[in-house]
């Protein structure tokens, strides 16, 4: 596994965690993984390579559909926008995540 590998894996690891975390209340936890996540993203993206997490824009867990689309958005804001846009249909915290950056990107809060 190369570096870049590890770094998707630990991507998705984290924000599985980070899903976890934050349903059951525990955002001390929740703030570590969505650290952990935004390392990792800057990482790739510094490399040029955030297109490596692209595949799991289609994966079980809402929460790394959620972080990865919010990751792409950027480069791939049609995609990206469609998965949040999905996400945001679902009860509970992950839609009112993805709702509430819908709402940042189209006012362009997002950088």
């Amino acid at each position: 596994m190369n570096n870049y590998q590890k770094c998707v894996v630990d991507f998705v690891d984290a924000a599985i965690n980070y899903g976890e975390a934050l349903e059951k209340g525990d955002s001390k936890h929740a703030n570590c993984h969505s650290i952990r996540i935004i390392k990792i993203r800057g990482k790739l993206e510094a490399d040029k390579q955030l297109l490596l997490l692209e595949p799991y824009m289609k994966d079980n867990n809402v929460y790394v559909r959620l972080c990865v689309a919010s990751s792409l958005i950027k480069i791939l804001p049609k995609e990206a926008k469609m998965i949040l846009e999905e996400l945001s249909g679902i009860r509970g915290l992950v839609g009112f995540e993805a709702k509430m950056f819908i709402q940042q990107w189209d006012k362009g809060m997002i950088f």
